[in-house]
């Protein structure tokens, strides 16, 4: 294997995710803020766009240091490093808040409540290391632990409060649909984060896992819209969405076929 050629297609592909991801996020934090005013979760619909725009944005400014030769340890790039998981530290509070009125019983609505409170410190405990180890210049190996954990704490907090809050005969199929795709994205982040890491060249299960959360990332992005969309904003978010899907798949498809003949036109 060409170790030039893999690293640049992987970090190729990160950009086009990443990128595609932010677009898709500013679109839906645009749609959260216009309908803040409307029944639901409003705050938490707008605090899920912050976190993922915190994400996208994060992961597409250290993808773009990393691409053009700055070390992952240098400054700028832990600190696009703590944007990026402070994002993903914060995420599960704002989805576990949009379950919880589905937690109609008596026993999921005390363990939603327990869920809500352990979430929230245990992000308190992880934005606080992430930074403190940032701005201090901690070990490289400490970061790395924390990035590590807080993917893990994202899977766990969702794993469990789907197990609580969504029982499948009391929440709605445009609820449900949704939550086990976001469940589902974000558990493979973390087995991706666990198995793979950044490193430029994957094999196996790591290089299965990375073009599989690279690809998750959008479609999370449009299952949270769906998650607490309101249908005066679908239409728009469906056709923005699309083209924005669609120019990612065209780019995506250029760099899966580059260097071969007939892809000129994707230069």
């Amino acid at each position: 294997m060409n170790i030039g050629v893999a690293t640049t297609v992987y970090f190729s592909g990160e950009l086009i995710g990443f990128t595609t991801g932010l677009l898709l996020t500013i679109l839906l934090l645009v749609l959260t803020l216009r309908a803040a005013k409307l029944p639901g979760t409003p705050l938490a619909n707008i605090i899920f766009a912050v976190c993922a725009l915190a994400w996208t944005a994060g992961g597409l400014v250290r993808t773009a240091l990393l691409a053009s030769g700055v070390p992952r340890d240098s400054r700028l790039a832990l600190l696009a490093l703590a944007v990026q998981f402070s994002g993903a530290a914060a995420f599960p509070i704002p989805i576990l808040t949009v379950w919880r009125p589905f937690a109609v019983l008596s026993w999921q609505k005390t363990w939603g409540r327990i869920l809500q409170i352990c979430c929230r410190v245990a992000a308190g405990i992880i934005l606080t290391l992430l930074w403190w180890g940032t701005l201090l210049g901690a070990a490289p190996s400490l970061l790395i632990a924390i990035e590590q954990y807080t993917a893990y704490n994202a899977a766990m907090f969702l794993l469990l409060g789907a197990v609580v809050c969504l029982r499948r005969d009391l929440t709605p199929s445009s609820i449900y649909v949704p939550s086990l795709v976001i469940v589902t994205a974000v558990l493979v982040a973390s087995l991706k984060i666990s198995v793979g890491g950044n490193d430029p060249v994957h094999l196996g299960a790591a290089a299965a896992l990375t073009a599989a959360a690279r690809h998750l990332i959008p479609i999370l992005i449009l299952s949270a819209f769906f998650l607490f969309a309101r249908f005066r904003f679908a239409d728009v978010f469906i056709r923005y969405g699309v083209r924005i899907l669609d120019a990612s798949a065209y780019q995506s498809d250029c760099l899966s076929g580059a260097g071969n003949i007939g892809h000129a036109e994707c230069a």
